[in-house]
């Protein structure tokens, strides 16, 4: 199980649909912040740091707004059968990563971070992607059924973010596996 607890920098895609990107610590070129996703899922270690970054940000002239800094923390499962371990935790999402073919390991240098669908986002089945669902992991839901006979189930988070997984590596032939989520905003 890999931790990973620290500050990323949230900004918003100028264009429509709304669409979310969290920068954390520059692993490789210049700059001093990475996209999340590629960046082997490095955050930041302090807020000071955070704040240089998200100051570089403001400055940049692009696309791209920058809307504030947020604490996170990942709980990552190393593969579907030490996901277990989360079954009782209530906010899950679904990773999807390549695998490094030399030792069959996931490499987190380019991941997909996904979360439940919601309303207005596009997505695929179950799953949209995190930074496109505004940032809705999954979560413990009643579902009414009808057939056959009227009666109301709930869907764990841990199914829900199982079945995404699975999903993910049925359709995309990629590693996949779950996490914890957690992103509070925080004042600086």
């Amino acid at each position: 199980m890999k931790t990973i607890n620290g500050i990323v920098c949230v900004a918003v895609y100028s264009d429509l649909p709304k669409r979310y990107i969290l920068f954390g610590k520059n692993c490789g070129g210049t700059g001093l912040y990475q996209n999340f996703e590629s960046n082997n899922l490095t955050p930041f270690g302090e807020v000071g740091e955070a704040r240089q970054a998200f100051e570089q940000l403001l400055r940049r002239k692009s696309d791209i707004q920058p809307t504030g800094l947020c604490q996170i923390t990942l709980k990552l499962a190393d593969d579907l059968r030490e996901a277990e371990k989360l079954k009782n935790e209530k906010a899950l999402i679904a990773i999807e990563s390549v695998v490094d073919i030399n030792n069959g390991k996931p490499k987190w240098e380019a991941v997909l971070l996904y979360g439940r669908r919601v309303k207005g986002c596009a997505g695929f089945d179950s799953r949209a992607e995190l930074c496109a669902n505004g940032f809705k992991p999954y979560r413990d839901e009643k579902i009414k059924y009808l057939y056959p006979r009227p009666r109301m189930r709930t869907n764990t988070a841990y199914e829900q973010a199982v079945h995404a997984a699975r999903e993910i590596i049925r359709q995309d032939l990629c590693f996949a596996t779950i996490s914890t989520f957690k992103l509070r905003k925080i004042k600086f």
